[in-house]
Parts: C-alpha cells; structure tokens; sequence
C-alpha cells in the first residue's frame, strides 16, 4: 500500500490534565475558529485569500496508561509545536504527564514559548513542578473574577502572535464594528419602512389608492431586503443571533399586514400585491432553513402555498400562479426530506410537471433552468431511496437540458454552478448504483453509458468529481467574497479526496482533505451556527478518520501481514473522536431531523469499530483493551439508537441495511472474532444531500 508523510505544524499544544478537559476543548475551538483580523494578518497566518488563521492546535483526547512515559506521538506533536499552553490547576499540578510535557517542551529549547493559564487554584499552587522551579510568569487567568475565558483566550492569542493585547483588541473591535453596522443600517431601514407602510394603511380612507401602491411599494422593498440579508448569510456569514433579530424587527413591523388588507385591494391590484406577499412567505422559509428551525419554515411554506391556491382556483392554468406553486412544491420537498425522504417525492415530481408545462409554453431559458432543478431534487430523492434507474434518467434530462442553455451562455454562473453540482450526482450515482445494476441486471440510459469494471466506476466517478471541482474552484476564485461558492468548493474538495483514496492517490487525497478542513475552519468563524458547514467539518473530520485508519495498516496486522502504524491508528482515532461530537451536537440542535441521526450512526460505528479492532491487537495491554472493548459496546449501543430512527427510510439500501446488522452481531472477547463485515469494506452512508 503506498505511504505519506502526514507530519505538520502545530500553532500550540495544550497541555493539561484530563480532568480539566472541558475547559480544554472550548480553549482548543476558540483558538482554532478565531480569524486573525485583516490589519495584522499580512504579518501572521497562512496566505490564504478567505481569511486567516494561528494554524493547528495538537490536543489530546487519550489518557495514557498508568507508569507509561510519555507516548510518541505526542513527544513527535511537541516537537512540531510552536508553543505550549499549558492549564494550570490543582489537577495539573500533580499531573507527571503535564510535567513530562513541560520538561520536554524546554529540552526542545522552546522554553520561552510557554504560556501558563490560571484555571482554578493560586499559583504557585497550581503549577506543575517545572513551572514552579523556572518561575515563568502568568499569561491569563481564566478564573471568575480575574480574565475570565474569553478575555483570556485573546490574551493568549496576543501572545502566540507576538501582538500587544490591546493592539489585537482594538483591530479585533474595529472588524466586528464594521460587520454591526452593515446590519443595523439594514434593520433601521427595514423599520422605517414597515411602519411608514402601516400609518399609510391607516390612512386608506382619505387616500385609498396611494395607501395601496405604498403598501405594495412597502412589502416588495422588504421581500428585496430579506432576500439581499438571505444572500448574506449564503455569501458572507452573519450570526444566527443577528439575524433572528432581524427577522423580529421585521415580523413586528410586518407579520399583521397580510391579513389586514382588503380582498378587494388584492383584486383591483390585479395580483400584484398577492403576488409580493406569497414570495415573502417563501423569503422567511429561505430564511428559516438557514437557521434550522424546521417548523417555522414549514408553517411560511403552507401558508404561501395556501394563498396561491386561492388565487389558482378561479384560474387553474395561470402561468404565473403556477409557477409561484412550484416554488411553494420546491421548497415544501426540501423541507420533507429532512423528515420523512419518501414524502419528498411527490410535491418534486408535481413541481417538474408544472415546470415542464411552463417551459414549453414559455421556451424561456429561465424556466428550462427552473426544471433542471427540480429534475435534480426529484433524482436525489429517486437515488438516496436506491432507485437508481429514475434517478439515473432525472440527471440525464437535467444533464442534457443544462449543456443546451450553457452553449447559449457559458459565462452564466448560476448555470455553471449547478453544472458543478450535476458532476457530483453523476459521481455519486457511478460509485452508489454499481452494485444495484448488477444485481438487477438493468442498463442505464444509453446516453451515457455505465463503465463496465470496478476500477473503470471508481475513475469515471472521480473525472466527474475533479470536474465540479475544477468548475467550482474557479467560481470561488471570482466571487471572493461569497461564502456560499466557497463551501460547494470544500464540498468538492471532499468528494475529490474520497475519489483519489478509493483509487490509492493517497497523498493527493490527504492534500484535498486538509485544504477542506482549512476552509471551513475559517467559513465557521464567519458564521460558527451555519449547519452545513458544521457537518462538513464534521465529515471532513471522518474522512481523515478513516484515511489514517487505512495508513495505519490495521486491517492488515488483525490478519497476521505486517505492523501497525500506531501514530496513525493515534490520528484516525483522534479525527473520529471529534467528529462524533460534532455530529452529536448538531443531533442534539436539530432533534426533528433525521439527517444528523444517519451520520451519528456512521459516526458512532466508525469509531466503535476502530476501539473494537485496536483491542484485538496482540500487542495492546490488558486493562487497555478492557477499556477499549466497553468504549466499543457504548459506540455499538449508541449506533443502533440513532439506526432505530432512520432505518425505515432505507428499507431498500442494502449496504446500509447490513451494516446494521454487523454493527448487531459485534463480539467482544479476546482472541477475537471480528464478525460482521469483512475489514476491507467500508459501508457507505445513503446520500441526503441534493
């Protein structure tokens, strides 16, 4: 199997006891999700066009076992780190691993990058031994009272970077200031405007119809402005507090006036003000799924779709009401499959017959575009319920009407993003739908042909990854400032690194997993509670997992060939560890949406096989491998929980239906017997992504 060197530089180490590792890991995410603000980034951070940051921080998620000296992987993490955190407690001090990492953090001649932090206790009481006798001086304190974390933490950020703590302060007050104006101005306009629309109102009866336009006038300005804010949260980030406050500003200023106008403006105004008000239900529900509340985008949904059909009754082949309903049908499917997938079928497949009718009428580009899309929803969901042959058929009418409007427009970007997002579902469809083909014996559409082997699936699946990777990094590359086509590019970057290390690029994947992980660092300090870039972290952290996991060797010592590599067993471990508290977070933020409990299940059977086979080593301790197994029953319990929720939406996923079963029959004992899957396979989780 061909190797790689994954060694790299660590901004810091954090050295503390395990017992303080709450406060450990809140430290470890501050530090790395801060970005460096732009006035003293030119002279620190990485060279990156989307924002910088202080570089990786090495923590430790395992206690050693007892009377070992350090590990070494973690004498090899200290060499690569630039600094040395350390939290000094009660704990700490009486710690001889954090000892152990101070002295060998100043035999490595580092010693002045030592930054001790108060945490509980006084010093010197709290200090380990080596800080004791060196005397170094403090540089925070995280106690009640005194810095506390957050001040704390930017005091050690102003160290690592070599800055004065006010210098970083201020920088840092004049980027956010920046950010809180932009939206306030937006706020106070949308106010303004809301209540100059209502006392308007209000003045009906002397000036009926200037009170009408001025509503209409009113409520077209606010559907602009929340889709400019819906843009921004897509483009450049704003935090989910920020903008439920604007949306509250807007609803107290707004909500009622729908229902207070007169039937009879809405006629003489010959829809126009139906019109604004149905596309504003539609913005808030936009809106709403960027902030995950599922029921309030649901309950903007039904309502739009509830007035369109008032105005579809008297006139049922209105091309423009129509079109508002397949709007309404689009977005209703969104929301469905993140409940119940199978319900998701049937307002998708309404809404390409309604499409389908518009654009043939019509023969604009526009509307041909409109039903590409849902063309594309309706395959997702054909695919993720494994039928592929419909699928297959909905990406191809996509695939071919999508070529026809790009020959017309190459330079359109809208278009060329979702040619992008086509690429992927083709890939996706080659490496999902291999087997069901074969087992059923049925062709896909002669347009484009199914490779015939194994290996020719697994290349032709990446040439189309690589091209919605070459597609979007360019994209990204002339929207700079849109955060949006910077995370479909760490989404490719992602499916790419999953191509190459199915093909045994393994040095080329491990480049595009990195890079991944980078961008969304920097992505989340922008918007740290959007939530499909705290999956994809999570998942980049998975794909890592099992990239070092295959480094490792493992699979291949449980069955007598060669070693283990244990500083990359030590890595795969790491990386699942972190990327199951990141999906039980989300599972624990979104308790209504089956997506997070699929990935935990994935999450917890990654990990809990890992800990299972570690302990079938011969080489690993007794008490260790007792440890390791009961950490396995509790992933295997845990895994079989989040399964019981999803597993009725897969009933034809067999892949995904056997790995249940082998997560059902794991054995835990000594020689061991490994039931379930063979070690070389790797279940595959039902796509649930459009």
């Amino acid at each position: 199997m061909p190797t790689t060197t994954t060694a790299s530089r660590y901004a810091a180490y954090i050295s503390y006891s395990h017992k303080d590792g709450a406060i450990a890991a809140r430290l470890h995410k501050r530090l790395e999700r801060y970005s460096i603000p732009w006035g003293v980034a030119s002279a620190y951070g990485k060279k990156y066009w989307f924002g910088r940051k202080i570089g990786r921080v090495f923590r430790d998620r395992e206690e050693l076992a007892a009377g070992q000296p350090l590990a070494p992987l973690l004498y090899d993490a200290l060499a690569r780190s630039d600094a040395l955190i350390v939290l000094c407690s009660a704990n700490a001090a009486t710690s001889r691993y954090v000892n152990d990492e101070i002295k060998e953090f100043r035999r490595l001649g580092k010693s002045d990058r030592i930054f001790p932090v108060i945490i509980d206790d006084d010093p010197p009481a709290c200090y380990p031994p080596e800080l004791r006798q060196a005397g170094e001086k403090l540089n925070a304190d995280f106690r009640a009272g005194k810095d506390g974390e957050v001040s704390g933490t930017m005091k050690i950020l102003a160290g690592l970077m070599g800055l004065g703590l006010d210098q970083l302060i201020q920088r840092e007050q004049r980027t956010q200031r920046r950010r809180i104006i932009g939206l306030s101005m937006a706020v106070g306009v949308l106010a303004f405007l809301a209540g100059v629309a209502w006392w308007s109102y209000l003045e009906a009866q002397r000036q009926h119809e200037i009170a009408v336009a001025n509503l209409i006038t009113a409520i077209k300005t606010i559907n602009s402005m929340t889709k400019q804010v819906t843009n921004m949260k897509n483009q450049i980030g704003i935090r989910s507090d920020s903008l439920k406050a604007f949306l509250s500003e807007i609803a107290s200023n707004v909500a009622e006036l729908p229902s207070r106008v007169d039937p009879g403006d809405i006629q003489r105004e010959g829809g126009d003000l139906a019109t604004v008000i149905i596309t504003l239900q539609y913005r808030y529900a936009e809106v709403y799924d960027l902030l995950g509340d599922r029921p309030a985008q649901r309950a903007a949904i039904d309502e739009g779709l509830r007035q369109v059909a008032a105005r579809l009754a008297p006139a049922p082949r209105d091309l423009h009401w129509l079109d508002l309903k397949a709007q309404g049908l689009m977005l209703l499917g969104d929301v469905l499959r993140a409940t119940k997938l199978e319900d998701a079928r049937a307002p998708y497949a309404e809404a390409v017959d309604i499409r389908k009718a518009i654009a043939q009428v019509s023969g604009q580009d526009a509307d041909w575009q409109r039903l590409t899309e849902s063309y594309d929803r309706l395959g997702d969901v054909e695919r993720t319920t494994q039928h592929f042959p419909e699928a297959w058929a909905d990406y191809m009418l996509a695939f071919d009407l999508r070529a026809q409007l790009l020959a017309k427009d190459p330079n359109n970007e809208d278009w060329r993003r979702a040619a992008a997002q086509e690429e992927n579902r083709l890939g996706d469809t080659l490496r999902r739908g291999e087997e069901y083909f074969e087992v059923t014996n049925t062709s896909p559409p002669p347009s484009l042909p199914f490779p015939k082997t194994h290996e020719e699936v697994l290349y032709a699946a990446l040439t189309h990854y690589k091209r919605s990777l070459a597609l979007r990094e360019d994209i990204a590359a002339k929207n700079r400032l849109n955060a949006n086509d910077k995370w479909n590019y760490v989404w490719s970057l992602g499916l790419v690194g999953d191509g190459e290390r199915e093909v045994a690029d393994f040095t080329s994947a491990l480049d595009h997993f990195r890079h991944a992980l980078d961008l969304t660092t920097s992505l989340l300090q922008l918007d740290p509670e959007r939530v499909d870039l705290l999956t994809e972290m999570a998942k980049t952290l998975e794909r890592l997992g099992k990239f070092h996991q295959e480094l490792s060797r493992i699979d291949q010592a449980l069955q007598g060939v060669g070693v283990v590599d244990q500083m990359e067993l030590q890595e795969a471990l790491l990386n699942f560890i972190n990327s199951l508290k990141q999906f039980q977070e989300l599972s624990v933020s979104h308790p209504d949406d089956r997506r997070w409990k699929l990935r935990l299940f994935f999450a917890e059977y990654f990990l809990g096989d890992l800990q299972r086979k570690m302990a079938c080593l011969a080489q690993t301790g007794e008490d260790r491998r007792l440890s390791l197994f009961k950490e396995a029953k509790d992933h295997q319990a845990a895994a079989l929980r989040a399964a019981a929720d999803t597993q009725h939406q897969f009933e034809r996923d067999a892949g995904f239906q056997q790995t249940i079963e082998a997560v059902r029959h794991w054995q835990f004992g000594f020689p061991c017997a490994l039931t379930g899957l063979p070690t070389s396979s790797e279940p595959t989780a039902p796509s649930t992504r459009r």
